[in-house]
């Protein structure tokens, strides 16, 4: 089967050869470490879709053409609820939820209430 035919079998719960491996991106602090320990080049650390394919995935979600609106409309205004003594805030998000984004630190932020 092609790329094509896995995904869309899998997508209809029908018999597959293989699940697909998807790349859904970085965050841009990774690539650029591994652009300053010799695994990239700088030139392939400028398109999304070359990156993705160089770390053997299949394809790149974001390329493939589909999606949905996700968020809130209109969003909660964000906004920074109180800032703590280690350089971390609440922080109220565009979803209404506060969250805690901690100092250098990126990752998916905890949600505190």
């Amino acid at each position: 089967m092609t790329l094509r035919e896995n995904y869309l079998a899998a997508l209809s719960y029908k018999p597959y050869d293989r699940l697909p491996v998807v790349g859904y991106g970085y965050w841009p602090q990774t690539v650029e470490k591994w652009r300053r320990e010799g695994y990239l080049t700088a030139e392939e650390t400028k398109d999304d879709v070359k990156l993705v394919l160089k770390q053997g995935f299949d394809f790149y979600v974001w390329d493939i053409g589909f999606g949905a609106e996700y968020s809130l409309f209109p969003a909660f205004e964000s906004r920074i609820v109180e800032e703590l003594p280690d350089g971390s805030i609440k922080k109220l998000n565009a979803d209404g939820v506060t969250i805690l984004e901690m100092k250098n630190c990126y990752s998916i932020p905890k949600e505190v209430e």
